[in-house]
């Protein structure tokens, strides 16, 4: 019975990543291309993507530079696990994400669908944008320049922020006339 139940569940997390995904295509105004590949994910999986990502990043200097900040300006008295508490958050806080390598958006397995919901079409917009620019060749840094990848990460992101609104208010956002959303 217990299996049965889990089964159901991960079926209802499929439905919902596809039913995202076309949402994503109605206010972005972009078919995907191909078929989008889903996967359900539970916690340990998402804290190992997480890890992955910051061990193929800059993000250890990051967080190095956020620790000296902490000290120099008295927030804590004694060195913090910055890397330990975004490993933590992320794992218990990502409802989805897109993973531009293996071409697979994923939901987990956790968080209530009504939540989710708004995440996975933010999500679900990366995976467009995957397959009509390519965005992997944008997504790793550049060592000593940042601007490039900042601009590109906050094109991608505020594409993706939008049409995620666009969802929740169930109104598209016309950006050329100034429209306001609500």
């Amino acid at each position: 019975m217990i299996l049965v139940l889990a089964l159901a569940a991960a079926d209802d997390y499929a439905t919902l990543a596809k039913e995202a995904i076309s949402t994503a295509e109605k206010v972005r105004g972009l078919q995907a291309k191909g078929p989008i590949r889903t996967e359900v994910t539970g916690r340990e999986a998402i804290e190992r993507y997480v890890t992955e990502r910051i061990a193929k990043t800059d993000a250890r200097s990051s967080f190095a530079l956020t620790q000296a900040a902490l000290l120099a300006f008295g927030l804590t008295d004694e060195p913090y696990d910055v890397e330990g508490l975004v490993r933590r958050v992320a794992r218990d806080q990502i409802a989805g994400y897109y993973d531009w390598e293996k071409k697979t958006l994923y939901v987990a397995n956790w968080i209530p669908p009504y939540l989710q919901k708004p995440t996975l079409v933010h999500e679900a917009t990366h995976a467009l944008q995957d397959q009509y620019f390519g965005i992997g060749r944008f997504m790793e840094p550049i060592m000593g320049c940042s601007e490039p990848s900042t601009a590109v990460a906050s094109l991608l992101e505020g594409d993706a922020t939008v049409a995620m609104l666009d969802a929740l208010a169930g109104t598209p956002v016309d950006a050329s006339s100034g429209e306001k959303m609500v």
